[in-house]
């Protein structure tokens, strides 16, 4: 806040960055950055600035994306359709024209000199910016905090967090672990006891605290409690291994549900009642006489937020009016759960050759930007029950057989789900009848 409060914190010197600063909030995973600015974002003290944007981006962030979000999030509108990098460059430059913005960046992974030149694209508009723009960055290291610097010619500032004071952690459990507990009685003092001892596991992590309490707060019971205490997973004392155990203790029907979802790309918006209708045709949902399908589906979807495997965000128009809500995964517990569940849920990159390695007992897959050689190894995967198709665009001759060779061998198939980016798909493949299960 004194930051923000600062007009500016260097000389105001002649170079092309000189009207802005830079902040990096840099800490691990799960330590609260994203939560930390969400809070500084919507206070009054931000209202002093012209124009405000907020903009994820995550792992093979792509620079027109990381443009066009910031453009949405300026405007509260659709993001635009804009094809070019010149003319979303162009749009922003003339949107903040001699404006003082305040700009988040949140959670930037990736260093490599080729990121460099991206950022240099990002960037670029916002030197039109006013005297007193801010810029927030928040990432897991130093030097991306470094190379951000370098970008824009500054000195490196950056706020390190170090996670929570252990009372404040339990505070936090409790508060998860007792939710929708009214008045617990002083029996509870005993689980209290335990949580101050789950804690001391927890490394100061939030995130950690908030999903661990979800976990306790299925069953206020000493010897549940006890036995997520004494668990291998929390005593290795790693991030990674708390979440995981919060996966493993998932009743069937909800780990099946959850399983599905690490198939989406990181920050991922999730519909609640889109999900739903996609778990009742994989056949997750357990019926039953006195609800309908859509009901017990969404009391799962309730289940999952409650235990924070998701996060649940407003949707605000102009008026500042909430019309809707919307859901993501931490991007901790998407990368965590995704490596988890390989063997059953995967996502390919046309460019990252790891992917390629896709198991054969895989059920769910998503491809981005399919090409022919990566259809030609789906055609292997005989036990796959979700397929989503990405594409650039619909023209190639030899990507239309591939996909025709794809229907014919994915009999098990109960959900497909083919994007088509530019261009409207004008026709469904006959071949489709195959799928008798879809």
């Amino acid at each position: 806040m004194e930051w923000l409060r600062n007009p500016s914190n260097e000389h105001r010197g002649t170079d092309l960055y000189r009207n802005i600063s830079l902040l990096s909030i840099v800490g691990h995973g799960g330590m609260g950055k994203t939560t930390l600015l969400q809070h500084v974002y919507n206070d009054e003290i931000t209202k002093e600035f012209g124009c405000k944007m907020w903009a994820c981006v995550s792992n093979n962030f792509d620079v027109k994306k990381v443009i066009a979000d910031m453009l949405e999030s300026l405007n509260k509108k659709e993001r635009p359709r804009l094809e070019t990098l010149d003319a979303l460059q162009y749009c922003l430059r003339t949107e903040i024209m001699s404006q003082k913005f305040l700009l988040v960046l949140d959670d930037i992974w990736e260093e490599d000199e080729k990121d460099k030149s991206k950022w240099e694209d990002v960037l670029a508009p916002l030197s039109s910016g006013g005297f007193g723009s801010k810029i927030l960055v928040t990432t897991r290291t130093e030097s991306i905090a470094l190379m951000f610097a370098k970008v824009i010619k500054k000195k490196k500032e950056i706020v390190q967090l170090e996670g929570l004071e252990e009372d404040e952690c339990l505070e936090l459990i409790n508060s998860h672990a007792f939710a929708g507990v009214e008045n617990p009685p002083d029996d509870h003092e005993s689980l209290r006891v335990i949580a101050r001892d789950i804690v001391k596991k927890l490394s100061r992590s939030p995130l950690a605290a908030k999903v661990i309490g979800g976990v306790l707060n299925e069953n206020l019971d000493a010897r549940h409690w006890r036995t997520v205490l004494e668990s291998n997973l929390l005593g290795q004392n790693s991030i990674h291994s708390i979440l995981r155990l919060s996966y493993i203790v998932l009743p069937n029907h909800l780990r099946n549900c959850f399983t599905f979802c690490c198939m989406f790309p990181e920050d991922h918006r999730f519909d609640k009642d889109d999900l739903v209708r996609m778990w009742i045709a994989l056949g997750f949902i357990q019926p039953s006489q006195e609800m309908t399908m859509e009901d017990i589906g969404g009391r799962y979807f309730d289940v999952l937020v409650k235990k924070v495997l998701f996060d649940k965000f407003e949707i605000k128009f102009y008026s500042n009016k909430v019309v809707g809500y919307y859901y993501k995964m931490h991007d901790l517990i998407h990368e965590s759960a995704s490596r988890f569940f390989a063997h059953v849920c995967g996502k390919v990159v046309d460019h990252e050759e790891s992917s390629l390695k896709i198991s054969e007992t895989i059920r769910h897959l998503s491809v981005l930007n399919a090409k022919p050689n990566i259809l030609r190894k789906i055609e292997k995967l005989k036990h796959l029950h979700s397929l989503f198709l990405f594409y650039k665009d619909f023209n190639d001759q030899d990507l239309c057989s591939e996909l025709i060779e794809v229907l014919k061998s994915s009999r098990s198939l109960r959900l497909l789900y083919i994007c088509v980016d530019q261009v409207e798909l004008k026709m469904i493949l006959e071949e489709i009848e195959n799928l008798i299960h879809l």
